[in-house]
């Protein structure tokens, strides 16, 4: 997983400017929670990063505590908890408890950055 400083995408191109005022206060939401977590990983996409399951990739937000955003009726992730969570050896089976534990630790503290 790339570290690279994301921009914000341009969410309004192609969209009718006769649409984009009842789209622009949850895209200035999205931005600000954007920057704050320099950028955001769209639940989609947790699959293809940690290359697992689709199930095992949708039980990874709850299983880890990832900071979770609701934009556009999609689930949106912390790009920075991502990161973290890519670089740790995930363990499964009975002491994967155990080690999800630790990482929830280790996110908590990565918050507090």
């Amino acid at each position: 997983m790339s570290t690279a400083t994301l921009n914000f995408p341009n969410f309004l191109e192609g969209v009718p400017e006769s649409d984009q005022r009842a789209i622009l206060p949850e895209l200035e939401e999205m931005k600000v929670a954007w920057d704050a977590e320099e950028g955001l990983v769209p639940q989609a996409a947790l699959k293809e990063i940690f290359k697992m399951s689709h199930q095992g990739a949708s039980a990874l937000p709850g299983r880890y505590g990832l900071t979770e955003y609701r934009f556009f009726g999609k689930n949106w992730y912390s790009k920075r908890e991502c990161e973290a969570l890519h670089k740790l050896k995930r363990h499964t089976g009975g002491k994967g408890h155990n080690m999800a534990a630790m990482v929830r630790d280790c996110l908590d503290d990565a918050r507090k950055d």
